[in-house]
């Protein structure tokens, strides 16, 4: 570990600690997020990839991972941890330089794909210290040397790098925190007009927490709820003929006249309900 400190140079240090320090904070921060693998919540791993499934280059891909997006986010956390600890400590480092590299370059090409301008989202920017981070590598050693696991020492610093990542998962599951908003609540920007919603219709919206939402209107008034399907969080739309919110991905109905109540389809959860606020015309997210 001293060793592959020593012979680097400090830029490449700097860098290496910094991707390191990052990707080991990244994987804290989704073990601690009481939402991320919470299926119909804020900041779920599924509402995420929903919202941005019409939106990436890799759209198709995109869809897939939806249905299994707990899986996936348990998978990024136990990655980012390892990326990071291994990064940091120089313990399979081109196996790390490698899986932060294509990390980022999903990243880009699924969350951060329509930032714009492209300098705003840092997905990219990774993608590029990562590679420079390998790169260096190479031109050290001239080739990419890859971990011998023929040698009892490289398979130690497997099972202590894959350990540390799983007990940095089930240590975040202890400490909790509740998922932050994007925006304040209360803010004087109204995000529709009452005027402007047709009675039997809606409008999709973006909640507080960047998920995609839906705002209905009924005769007895305004009502919003998640657009993430409770189900494995693919985005839900209303049918004009029967007015019912469904699920294009496995025909989960909800009946947003009635709480957004299960209808039918492979759930019983209700969609959740947004908090809004009705002032005069203008509808304010709460």
């Amino acid at each position: 570990m001293q060793r592959s400190w020593r012979s680097q140079p400090l830029p490449i240090s700097i860098l290496r600690l910094w991707l390191g320090a990052t990707w080991v904070y990244a994987g804290w921060y989704k073990a601690t997020d009481s939402g991320f693998l919470t299926k119909g919540a804020s900041g779920y791993i599924g509402s995420q990839l929903a919202a941005i499934s019409t939106t990436s280059p890799i759209h198709f891909a995109v869809q897939k991972m939806v249905e299994h997006a707990n899986l996936l986010g348990l998978l990024a956390m136990v990655s980012e941890f390892a990326i990071g600890l291994a990064t940091l400590t120089g313990f399979m480092l081109v196996y790390a330089a490698v899986g932060g590299l294509l990390m980022s370059l999903t990243l880009w090409l699924t969350l951060s794909w329509t930032v714009s301008p492209y300098f705003l989202g840092s997905d990219s920017a990774y993608v590029i210290m990562w590679a420079v981070l390998l790169g260096s590598i190479f031109k050290k050693s001239g080739r990419l040397r890859l971990p011998d696991f023929s040698e009892r020492r490289e398979v130690l610093a497997l099972a202590i790098v894959g350990g540390l990542s799983i007990i940095g998962v089930i240590a975040g599951k202890n400490f909790k925190r509740e998922p932050q908003k994007l925006s304040s609540a209360g803010s004087s920007n109204a995000i529709a007009k009452v005027s402007e919603i047709a009675i039997g219709t809606s409008i999709n919206i973006v909640d507080n927490f960047g998920a995609p939402a839906i705002i209905f209107r009924t005769k007895s008034g305004v009502f919003a709820y998640s657009a993430v399907c409770t189900h494995q969080g693919c985005t839900v739309e209303l049918d004009k003929n029967s007015k019912h919110l469904i699920c294009p991905c496995h025909g989960a109905e909800y009946d947003p006249a009635n709480s957004a109540k299960v209808l039918g389809g492979p759930t019983n959860v209700p969609l959740p309900k947004v908090k809004i606020s009705v002032k005069g015309d203008e509808i304010f997210l709460i």
